[in-house]
């Protein structure tokens, strides 16, 4: 991907909750890929990916609101977790007050509201989606590599989930 794209549509303003995949889709499309900023990692380098960093977090992570970015801080879950009725993610759930805030942001109630809706199992499906293809994203954390191996990996994703780049290359 060596020219430069053309902008089909803006990086959107956030507007919670985050209910329509293809503003979802834009905004980590722009944020990584156009605006490059770094993949969400610990500053220790593990290469674990987080919620929370100076420059917005993962995937998932950009998407949130600042002050619930910094109460998630370097909890390590899943997204997945939201909806899913297991032990370790219930216990999970009770032990941290900011699942109620991140339920929310997307416009959900609790865990059993994903289920209700096919809307809201599409948007779910479309956050684990990113949030992999943010994780499975090589070329190093910074720069015009990462970049470029995610903007593949968007464009691959995109179909799938019934969704268009912002961008035309």
């Amino acid at each position: 991907m060596s020219t430069k794209p053309k902008i089909l549509r803006p990086k959107p303003v956030l507007t919670y909750p985050l209910t329509d995949r293809q503003t979802i889709f834009d905004y980590v499309f722009h944020h990584f890929v156009i605006d490059r900023n770094p993949k969400g990692m610990r500053p220790d380098n593990t290469f674990s990916c987080v919620y929370d960093t100076p420059t917005g977090g993962c995937a998932v992570g950009c998407l949130l609101p600042d002050e619930l970015r910094s109460k998630i801080g370097y909890t390590a879950f899943g997204i997945g977790t939201l909806s899913t009725s297991s032990t370790q993610a219930c216990e999970l759930r009770a032990a941290h007050s900011f699942f109620d805030d991140l339920y929310k942001v997307f416009g959900f109630t609790d865990y059993r509201s994903i289920d209700a809706s096919r809307e809201n199992r599409s948007l779910l499906h479309l956050l684990r989606a990113l949030q992999a293809a943010h994780d499975g994203t090589g070329g190093g954390p910074h720069g015009v590599e990462f970049a470029e191996n995610f903007a593949e990996r968007l464009k691959q994703l995109a179909p799938g989930h019934c969704l268009t780049l912002p961008v035309q290359y």
